[in-house]
């Protein structure tokens, strides 16, 4: 989850494969949650998978891991839906080097790069449930409802699901 741009995946109803399937661009928190809401209407998720920017070494480091679980809670409270934070390591680099087999490159490559890279981590908690490692994010799902105080009246763009 970008600071910026947050890349978005969706799995098939049996929870077997991730696909791309966008990004929103924001300003950050509320202005995410926001967006997020039409993308929660049209795939109605049953979890939200985050991905959690850990350092190499798997030691969370800077204020990135933060921001990732301060997201967390509030899309949580959000949609009363399970949020599960999920390892992210190495899943931009995953996605750049399947971009660059396939020939894409330049701007086609930066429109796609952070949805794959989500579809790289989901594959991978997808993975680790039917592998029997389980779930092992936290859920704020059950955090109490707020109400969000920041406000971005600045939009670099509106992002809806397409199709």
């Amino acid at each position: 989850m970008g600071e910026r741009r947050t890349g978005v995946a969706v799995s098939d109803p049996l929870g077997w494969t991730a696909q791309p399937a966008g990004r929103i661009v924001h300003q950050g928190g509320t202005e995410l949650v926001e967006k997020l809401r039409s993308w929660v209407a049209r795939y109605q998720p049953v979890e939200i998978v985050i991905g959690l920017p850990l350092r190499t070494d798997g030691r969370p480091g800077g204020g990135a891991v933060e921001r990732a679980e301060a997201a967390a809670k509030r899309i949580g409270r959000a949609f009363g839906l399970p949020i599960v934070l999920w390892d992210e390591r190495f899943s931009t680099v995953t996605a750049r080097q399947m971009l660059e087999e396939t020939e894409v490159w330049g701007a086609r490559q930066k429109q796609a790069i952070d949805s794959l890279a989500a579809a790289v981590f989901l594959q991978a908690y997808l993975d680790s449930l039917r592998s029997g490692r389980g779930r092992s994010g936290r859920d704020h799902s059950s955090d109490p409802p707020q109400q969000e105080q920041e406000r971005h009246p600045e939009k670099e763009q509106q992002d809806e699901p397409k199709g």
